[in-house]
């Protein structure tokens, strides 16, 4: 499992992730959303934990709404995630979802003594954004929209 953020063309910042099977890549892609938002994510504590459950008709589907989910918690309750633990199931789910993720996530409220902001992310942008299975492994790029 792994991610790099990189370079793209009308993107205000973007990465890939690349991960065995759909669970790690949503781990890892969680990951990476982390270090966009903090220059040091291991600075972020596993203090609190969030069970997060999304659905969605497929593996593209699944990996937005999980990193909406994840931005989210960070706008609600200003928590930053860091730890992700992912179990992916097939088979009815929320509102008749082809796939299932159940998530367990850790982290900690921001702390300006501790944390340091990379980027202010706003939202996953709509493109790019390109999640496949192919040659046994998941893939994703993701853009992010960023606040000024």
């Amino acid at each position: 499992m792994a991610h790099r953020f990189i370079d793209l063309p009308l993107a205000e910042a973007a990465f890939e992730a690349e991960a065995a099977d759909l669970g790690g890549l949503l781990e890892t892609v969680g990951e990476a959303l982390c270090e966009a938002l903090v220059t040091d994510p291991a600075a972020v504590r596993p203090a609190e934990e969030r069970r997060i459950r999304v659905g969605a008709e497929d593996g593209p589907g699944l990996v937005r709404r999980f990193l909406e989910e994840v931005l989210a918690h960070r706008e609600a309750e200003g928590l930053l995630l860091s730890g992700f633990r992912v179990d992916v199931r097939s088979g009815p789910g929320i509102a008749g979802a082809a796939r299932v993720a159940d998530v367990v996530a850790r982290g900690e409220p921001f702390d300006l003594a501790r944390h340091r902001t990379r980027l202010d992310v706003a939202a996953v942008a709509a493109r790019p954004f390109e999640v496949v299975e192919e040659g046994g492994a998941w893939r994703a790029r993701v853009a992010l929209d960023v606040r000024p």
